[in-house]
């Protein structure tokens, strides 16, 4: 099942964006992330390809999905990665997957096109160095990301939970942290302001979407569910803010994880925040 508004095959030549599923969650504590991408999709047909807001009809954005990158190892998940996507010139979507998917897609597209920017929505700052003697763990993704572009090269938002040795790197203040707190509010429009300007400042962009970095009471269904987050509207703000200002090429959306959702409305929510990017996306081509 391709995701709702996919061009048909003999049109994925014309596709101006691409759409790729990653389901892999070797490198997740609880399994089941990897039945993430297929679940989107399927979730993605309950939604109307309609958008409310934007008075858009989503398949007017040409887009393709071309189905999954597979990999037996994490290894192995870069390399193909590269072979199924290398040809691509439009801007792209992955659906995860585990968090850690996001490290591979980082090194293909720095490989590609040098000067890197990721901002990564997450409950947690996933800076540990090696969890569970696991280095390549989700939980330290963004360590591993950081060693790729640079520390001052990312930012978080809408964390509300670290560890003692993840604290420490971020009192260092090389990173961009945005605590789901601050997102509140009067404090939202500011945090938007500042993540356009990170986006707008050189470089292109990377956007990360774990959807843990949602309250539970949007997306219950993720590994490590976490109280206090961002509505799913602030969410939508915010990325739409950054796709405004920045050059976002591509974005994950990731740690769906089947098994624990309920009714299906963690698939469902993550199917409407890539509806959402779609429609950014082809806001920007149109405003030139």
């Amino acid at each position: 099942m391709k995701f709702i508004g996919s061009l048909i095959g003999k049109d994925a030549s014309k596709a101006e964006y691409g759409i790729f599923g990653i389901p892999f969650d070797k490198n997740s504590f609880i399994k089941g992330a990897k039945e993430g991408a297929a679940a989107i999709r399927a979730a993605s047909h309950r939604l109307e390809s309609f958008l409310w807001r934007q008075k858009l009809e989503v398949s007017m954005a040409r887009f393709y999905d071309f189905g999954d990158v597979r990999a037996l190892s994490y290894k192995r998940l870069h390399k193909r990665l590269n072979a199924r996507t290398g040809n691509f010139k439009g801007r792209l979507i992955f659906l995860g997957g585990d968090h850690s998917v996001t490290l591979p897609v980082v090194k293909s597209l720095t490989a590609k096109t040098g000067k890197v920017k990721v901002i990564s929505f997450d409950a947690h700052v996933d800076l540990r160095d090696s969890y569970l003697k696991n280095r390549f763990s989700n939980a330290c993704v963004m360590r591993r990301v950081a060693e790729v572009v640079g520390f001052e090269n990312i930012a978080e938002v809408g964390v509300r939970s670290c560890s003692h040795e993840e604290f420490g790197i971020i009192q260092s203040g090389s990173l961009h942290i945005y605590g789901a707190d601050v997102t509140k509010g009067e404090g939202l429009g500011r945090v938007a302001e500042e993540l356009a300007d990170f986006a707008a400042s050189g470089g292109i962009v990377h956007l990360s979407v774990d959807m843990d970095v949602l309250d539970p009471c949007y997306a219950p269904g993720v590994e490590d569910p976490e109280p206090e987050g961002l509505s799913v509207s602030e969410l939508i703000y915010l990325i739409r803010e950054i796709i405004k200002a920045g050059n976002v090429v591509s974005c994950d959306v990731v740690e769906v994880n089947p098994r624990l959702d309920v009714n299906e409305l963690t698939s469902i929510i993550a199917a409407k925040i890539v509806l959402e990017i779609l429609a950014c996306f082809w806001e920007r081509e149109a405003e030139g």
